[in-house]
C-alpha cells in the first residue's frame, strides 16, 4: 500500500505489484483497490505481457477463473494480432506466458502430472515465464512430498521478485528435510529480507518463531 500509494506508476506495474503481492502474502487488494484487481489493469496505459503474467498467476491461486480466462485470451490475442500484422513477430514469451499460465491452473486445480508436463520444458528459460515455471515446479513437487526435488526448483529462483517466495520455502522445506542449521540460514534470510515490512504478516510471524524454535 505504501509503495503504491508512493509512485506515480502504470496499471501494469501495479498489476505486477498486486501479483507479486499475492504470490509471497497471499493477499489480494481491498477497498477501492479491489475494484482494480482485473486485467485491465494490465492494459494501462498499453499491453503489459508481464503484468499479465503475475495477474494471471494470481487469478488462478484465488480461483479467479473468469479472470483468468481473459488474461489467457488477451496474451492470444496480442499473438495473433502481431502475427497477421508479421508473420515473423516475435510472439514466443507471449505463447510461453500462455502455457505456463494454464499448466499453472492444472496445478492449482491438483491435476500434477499434467500441470508437470506444461511446466518442465519452460523451467530452462532465461526470463520471466522460466522463474515463473521454476517456483511452480517447487510448488507442485512439494504437494508431492519430494522435498528435494522442491528445494532444488526453489534453490534456482533466489533472484529477482522470485527470491522471497524461494528464501521462504527452502526455510520450511530445509527444516521438514531434517537439516536446522540450513533452514535456520534460510529463515534468518527471509527475516532480513522482509525487515521493513509489516512485522504482523503470518509468513514473519512464523520466520521469528521457527528460528527461536531452532536456537532453542
Amino acid at each position: 500500500d505504501r509503495y503504491l500509494d508512493s509512485l506515480a506508476i502504470t496499471g501494469g506495474s501495479v498489476g505486477i505489484q498486486f501479483g507479486h503481492a499475492n504470490e509471497l502474502w497471499g493477499v489480494v487488494p481491498e477497498g477501492e483497490l479491489a475494484t482494480r484487481f482485473t486485467p485491465d489493469l494490465c492494459e494501462d496505459p498499453s499491453f503489459n505481457a508481464n503484468c499479465h503474467l503475475f495477474l494471471g498467476a494470481a487469478f488462478a491461486r484465488e480461483e479467479m477463473w473468469d479472470e483468468h480466462q481473459e488474461v489467457l485470451a488477451r496474451l492470444q490475442g496480442v499473438a495473433v494480432e502481431r502475427r497477421a500484422e508479421d508473420s515473423e513477430a516475435d510472439v514466443d514469451f507471449l505463447e510461453a506466458a500462455t502455457q505456463f499460465l494454464t499448466a499453472y491452473k492444472t496445478l492449482i486445480q491438483g491435476n500434477l502430472r499434467e500441470a508437470r508436463s506444461g511446466l518442465w520444458e519452460l523451467r530452462i528459460r532465461g526470463d520471466l515465464v522460466g522463474a515463473r515455471a521454476r517456483l511452480a515446479l517447487g510448488e507442485m513437487e512439494t504437494a508431492r512430498g519430494r522435498i528435494e526435488e522442491a528445494i532444488r526448483h526453489y534453490r534456482s529462483s533466489q533472484r529477482g521478485f522470485h527470491r522471497p517466495r524461494a528464501v521462504l520455502e527452502l526455510a520450511r522445506l530445509s527444516e521438514a528435510a531434517g537439516r536446522p542449521e540450513e533452514a535456520r540460514r534460510f529463515w534468518e534470510r527471509f527475516l532480513i529480507i522482509t525487515r521493513s515490512g509489516d512485522q504482523d504478516l503470518p509468513q514473519v510471524v512464523e520466520a521469528k518463531e521457527a528460528l527461536a524454535r531452532l536456537t532453542q
